[in-house]
């Protein structure tokens, strides 16, 4: 344990490492805030918090019909105001009554796209599996899983502080004299890689915990306990709810950055050269995720787990079985790197 404390105090005091991480979050967090948003909703966000509030609640049949009344309703108005506006030129309607028609088009054309998405959310939980169906508010919940996206400045800030924890020996000239050590092999390699999982991993959940936080005082925590696959964008989670899922995510973006971060110090030991070693961890950390597609969606997400990077773990995973393989895949780079390290040349 002396050991990998002293390795992990040589990482987070060496180069001010902390406060670069500390300011990758911080940028990673406020940038994506300071732009425009420019996701454009199938709906009136004001109208859908409004008609969700009207016929929300346990989904059933009654709320189903209601909801597609009144969008035959809108309809009806929408298709019959040509005729209206043909029957007020030929004096048949009087500018009363053409401007209480007129009033009603505006109000139906207003209303359209929200009540046609409500439809489409009628008609997804009608043929969706069996869970704990509602209708409510979901549009920050949406915006808040959508926006968590590819965490590129905290990945970069990984980079520049994994990759001297043994490019450093090897820069000094100091890698055969740590050999000559009775700690200098299997121990202090391992440690090593001990400590740069451990970091990226715990700057993984901190940054998630920190974007977590951030919802829940802006938004509040309404909701979050409904099942995720209420979300027309999330089908196939089952009971598994917003919260739950949120923490699994969390929880999997880290390991699989963990795991990238012991890839990252094999890099380094085959290459012992700064900018050469920057570049290739820098490709193995983001060409898995570009990949992933390449390969059959299952054994792609199985066999390389980048896809955790930049998507949420999808439904059709098992679980279990993933941690397993990052865990494999962990023990597997710790092997070959403590082999590298070890090795005479």
């Amino acid at each position: 344990m002396s050991l990998l404390w002293d390795e992990w105090r040589k990482i987070t005091q060496h180069g001010k490492a902390m406060l670069i991480l500390s300011v990758a979050m911080i940028a990673q967090i406020v940038l994506p805030r300071l732009l425009p948003d420019l996701t454009e909703l199938p709906y009136s966000d004001t109208l859908y918090r409004k008609f969700t509030a009207e016929y929300g609640g346990a989904y059933s049949a009654e709320i189903s019909e209601n909801i597609n009344t009144h969008l035959q309703e809108i309809q009806t108005i929408c298709a019959e105001y040509g005729s209206v506006q043909q029957a007020y030129l030929a004096g048949t309607l009087t500018l009363e009554q053409f401007k209480t028609a007129t009033d009603a088009y505006g109000i139906a054309q207003a209303e359209l796209s929200t009540m046609q998405y409500l439809s489409e959310k009628c008609a997804y939980l009608d043929g969706a599996e069996d869970f704990a169906k509602s209708i409510f508010y979901d549009t920050n919940i949406k915006r808040f899983l959508d926006d968590i996206g590819y965490p590129f400045l905290l990945v970069l800030a990984l980079l520049c502080v994994i990759v001297p924890i043994f490019d450093r020996e090897y820069r000094y000239g100091i890698h055969h004299l740590i050999l000559a050590t009775p700690y200098g092999h299997i121990p202090i390699a391992l440690c090593k890689m001990m400590a740069a999982f451990f970091l990226a991993f715990g700057a993984s959940l901190l940054f998630s915990g920190i974007q977590g936080v951030i919802y829940l005082i802006q938004v509040g925590a309404e909701n979050l306990l409904q099942p995720l696959s209420n979300l027309m964008d999330y089908p196939g989670y089952g009971q598994t709810t917003v919260l739950h899922f949120y923490l699994t995510d969390a929880l999997y973006k880290a390991c699989c950055l963990g795991c990238g971060c012991l890839a990252v110090c094999i890099v380094t030991m085959l290459c012992r050269e700064t900018t050469i070693s920057l570049f290739f961890a820098a490709a193995v950390l983001m060409l898995p995720a570009l990949s992933v597609d390449l390969f059959p969606q299952t054994l792609g997400r199985y066999l390389f787990c980048g896809m955790g990077l930049t998507e949420p773990y999808p439904a059709n995973c098992n679980m279990r079985l993933l941690f397993v393989i990052l865990l494999l895949k962990a023990a597997a780079y710790t092997i070959i790197g403590i082999r590298l390290w070890c090795r005479k040349r």
